[in-house]
């Protein structure tokens, strides 16, 4: 992979992460299907314990949509490092 490639592919990596973390501020868990592929397997945990396990985008949405509207929500995110 070249210099430009990677910078290309960090680029879109980041617009993909600033673009999920917008759409979730929103509580549209709709835009989840721009974001995650069809058999996306997501493995979510609370206090350590799992708590969610699903293997599709839809259920994922489901899911997420089940926890209501948060009153607030803000994702910051940050690259650190190279």
């Amino acid at each position: 992979m070249t210099e430009l490639e990677k910078l290309v592919a960090r680029e879109e990596l980041k617009t993909l992460v600033d673009n999920y973390a917008t759409e979730s501020d929103r509580n549209n868990q709709d835009y989840y299907v721009n974001v995650f592929t069809e058999d996306c397997h997501v493995r979510v945990c609370f206090n350590n314990e799992l708590g969610m396990d699903l293997t599709n985008v839809h259920d994922l949405i489901k899911a997420y949509k089940g926890f209501g509207a948060a009153k607030e929500s803000f994702h910051m995110n940050a690259i650190i490092g190279k």
